[in-house]
């Protein structure tokens, strides 16, 4: 099974994600019923929201390279599971689409929410990620890049023709293939990626 990884993040101060617990229209098009009942006894419904957004987004993200193509973005769809393990701690969970289970891991800052979200076994070091402003993602572009442990000169992250934001990433090594899966989010003042090691 080939490695994958998604990631997610969201702003949660941006404009557009403000009053959104409040929007019930926007609650029913994105969450599952058990979701919404989740949400409504949530003691922080915003943050609530949006780990499940992310986890949902980071999810699809896997599908779509798990399809090669991506399917239709029902959010309700993704369905976070399970829905009572929600307390302030907890930090891992699963989203289910479609008979795939997709692993998630949420990491929570003030202002900030970012899903990790991958398929199949997961050995705890072949996953890197970071999230931040620009400059605090790559304060040092000459230096080696640590997560590949090479030279950041020769990697290149590019996606193939395709609609914008449809088409996932890849990494290349001296203009090949790399032996990882990538993702990339943006949103707001932040910006996020996560890359995933080959098996084997």
């Amino acid at each position: 099974m080939q490695s994958l990884v998604g990631v997610d993040i969201v702003d949660v101060d941006d404009s557009r994600c403000i009053g959104k617990t409040r929007n019930a229209i926007f609650l029913s098009r994105v969450l599952a019923e058990d979701e919404r009942t989740s949400l409504d006894a949530s003691g922080d419904s915003d943050e609530l929201l949006w780990r499940f957004w992310s986890a949902k987004e980071a999810a699809f993200k896997v599908v779509t390279k798990i399809r090669g193509t991506p399917p239709t973005f029902v959010h309700s769809a993704f369905r976070i599971s399970p829905v009572d393990a929600f307390p302030p701690l907890s930090v891992c969970g699963m989203v289910r689409w479609e008979g795939l289970t997709i692993y998630v891991r949420w990491h929570v800052l003030p202002g900030r929410v970012a899903a990790v979200a991958w398929n199949g076994p997961l050995d705890q070091g072949d996953v890197k990620w970071g999230w931040g402003a620009a400059t605090e993602l790559d304060p040092a572009p000459n230096e080696p890049l640590d997560a590949l442990e090479v030279e950041e000169s020769r990697v290149a992250v590019i996606c193939d023709r395709g609609l914008k934001g449809r088409v996932p990433p890849q990494a290349l090594l001296d203009g090949l293939p790399a032996p990882v899966d990538v993702s990339l989010s943006h949103h707001g003042r932040w910006l996020a990626w996560a890359i995933r090691l080959s098996q084997g």
